[in-house]
């Protein structure tokens, strides 16, 4: 793209206009998550932040990478082992630590989910819209 047509995208305003396809709310999910590349058996527990029909947002006590892929067991009750979805996901982005416990936020796409898991899932996110308002965040 040439320099002029980059200046002629500038964008104006206060306005800040969501750029998600799927709307997110607020959900605090235990899971169990493991490195797809790892050599191990190594199984970590994080929580979601939020969720959606497209991806999450975790909070790890480890660091990850971008673009590393990371299989996940999210579990939709708070009784481990009752209700649960597997996902294989790639993380999109992380940012710095911002618990106290210093766990690190990361922005994960969920890129296999089974159709019955993706219906649960959307099941499950269909009945939070009902409770609360979706969770606007903006990239």
């Amino acid at each position: 793209m040439k320099e002029e047509e980059k200046k002629d995208k500038t964008q104006f305003g206060t306005g800040n206009f969501e750029r998600r396809t799927n709307p997110r709310f607020s959900a605090d999910f235990p899971l169990e998550y493991s490195r797809v590349d790892a050599a191990s058996k190594f199984t970590g527990i994080g929580c979601t932040a939020n969720a959606s029909e497209g991806g999450l947002m975790l909070n790890l006590p480890e660091q990850l990478e971008v673009g590393q892929y990371i299989r996940v067991k999210l579990y939709l009750s708070p009784e481990p082992g009752l209700d649960f979805i597997e996902a294989l996901c790639q993380v999109a982005w992380a940012e710095i630590p911002f618990t106290k416990d210093g766990d690190l936020r990361y922005g994960v796409k969920f890129l296999d989910i089974s159709p019955e898991a993706m219906n649960r899932l959307k099941d499950f996110l269909d009945n939070l819209a009902h409770i609360k308002t979706p969770l606007r965040i903006t990239p």
